[in-house]
């Protein structure tokens, strides 16, 4: 793939392990499905998503690079966007607290019934 380079023109970089440069004359490298491709100054790395489905290929690796629900901000799509948690191999919506609730609501009333019973028995 070429980078221009301000002072010398175009400039031949190899293509990173993992990634996809079949095209003459790229701008950048292209990200396969299963490999997360990130930029440090000039130099792309390739790095191995585990499960393979959590980075997609795209001819843009700056942009969307990670599934559906996965946080790109992270290294290999490592976790889930805000919002979603991990369940197996894919990122799943976070329900509602009502457990939490449920349980905090039968405490207060079992700590009110005990109370009102001293307070009447005594």
């Amino acid at each position: 793939w070429q980078r221009r380079e301000p002072s010398v023109g175009p400039v031949c970089r190899i293509c990173p392990s993992g990634s996809v440069c079949l095209t003459a004359n790229l701008t950048q490298p292209t990200q396969p499905e299963g490999h997360y491709l990130l930029q440090t100054g000039v130099v792309w790395t390739a790095y191995k998503c585990i499960p393979a489905q959590k980075c997609i290929a795209t001819e843009d690796p700056t942009a969307a690079r990670c599934a559906e629900h996965f946080d790109g901000e992270f290294l290999a799509c490592s976790r889930c966007a805000p919002g979603y948690h991990l369940l197996k191999k894919t990122c799943e919506k976070c329900g509602e607290p009502r457990g939490l609730l449920l349980g905090v609501a039968f405490i207060v009333v079992v700590i009110v019934v005990i109370g009102t019973y001293y307070t009447c028995n005594s």
